[in-house]
């Protein structure tokens, strides 16, 4: 992160006209230059990804706007600075200020929590008790303990179900099937449910289902759609709440110290009005590529709140173990959960 000084003379009347057209008249702000603060930011999504349309961009416009233009953005998306696994190590080494992360459960295993059923059915819900979560304790220390200031963050919309060979309502009807899931506790899922966990590459789903290698596959609606999964499946659920993720723009803490107080205030507050947006997008888009998907022919069953209730109880196994392998790591993976019930009001 470097300030610049414009210190070319054509530069400095541009400047101090932009600044008499906003500010009254004084020697103190015209003896001031005019300084810029370049911070560079950083992930590994494609700048069509939803994320950078609704979320990264918008925070970036918003800080330099709170920011009186006094910020410089360089946005590095689409992998240019390193992989999503490379993030931690980008800002660690001081490549890049800002990096979105994801929940990268060998660098953050208790961001992983939020991986566990029956935990939230909306995203808006979801992503307000994460945050109150890291203003303090186990997940905020997992970040700090290792130099990064969680700065922008959001949980993912839930997991579904979507079936090729019969409807799934309740818990029991999982039995059997060979459903496709993304590993970790949806495995354990799958598993107590009498399923059979499959591994199988995203790109090779559509194939594997109209083959029979898996008869089911565990996704959001908002990732569904770009595997054309209501091509190939006759039924889903919504509202299983089989687990959501966590998505972070997160800053060193040695870059944020660095940045002037106006900065880091812009940069929270963009931070506050930015979160509700994204949700909304992604619990409005969840809606709306469910009715699609109705329109096209997927059977889709609308759990009430008995029924996630039900599927809730019979997942509780699932949290039971996570907080068992996080203690064998040395991990407070209770205190993560009874910080989550303290917040969420179970």
């Amino acid at each position: 992160m470097k300030a610049h000084i414009l210190a070319r003379p054509l530069v400095m009347v541009a400047a101090t006209l932009a600044l008499l057209a906003v500010l009254p008249v004084s020697g103190a702000a015209l003896a001031q230059p005019a300084q810029t603060i370049t911070v560079k930011m950083a992930d590994a999504l494609p700048t069509t990804h939803y994320t950078s349309v609704y979320a990264a961009k918008p925070w970036m416009d918003r800080v330099v706007q709170l920011s009186k233009t006094k910020v410089v953005f360089q946005y590095y998306p689409s992998e240019q600075l390193g992989k999503t696994n490379d993030m931690p190590t980008i800002l660690r080494t001081g490549v890049a200020d800002i990096v979105g992360l994801p929940s990268l459960p060998g660098e953050f295993p208790l961001r992983t929590f939020f991986n566990l059923p029956g935990l939230h059915y909306t995203t808006a819900d979801g992503s307000r008790t994460y945050q109150q979560m890291l203003k303090g304790g186990p997940l905020r220390e997992e970040l700090t303990k290792k130099g990064i200031r969680p700065l922008f963050d959001w949980t993912i919309p839930a997991y579904e179900i979507f079936s090729s060979r019969k409807a799934i309502a309740k818990p029991e009807d999982v039995k059997g099937l060979k459903i496709r899931s993304a590993g970790g506790a949806q495995d354990l899922e799958v598993e107590i449910l009498g399923g059979v966990s499959v591994q199988i590459p995203g790109p090779d789903l559509y194939i594997g289902v109209q083959r029979g290698t898996v008869d089911a596959a565990m996704m959001p609606y908002t990732s569904a759609q770009s595997y054309k999964l209501q091509e190939i499946c006759k039924y889903a659920t919504l509202g299983a709440g089989l687990g959501e993720s966590t998505w972070s723009y997160s800053i060193s803490e040695q870059s944020w110290q660095k940045l002037p107080a106006d900065v880091r205030e812009a940069m929270t507050k963009a931070s506050e009005e930015m979160i509700p947006v994204i949700t909304k997008y992604q619990d409005d888009q969840t809606i709306q590529v469910a009715s699609s998907f109705e329109k096209q022919g997927l059977q889709i069953k609308r759990l009430s709140k008995d029924e996630q209730s039900r599927w809730a109880k019979a997942l509780e196994p699932v949290t039971e173990q996570w907080i068992k392998q996080m203690e064998a790591k040395g991990l407070p993976g209770r205190q993560v959960v009874d910080a989550w019930k303290k917040v969420a009001g179970r």
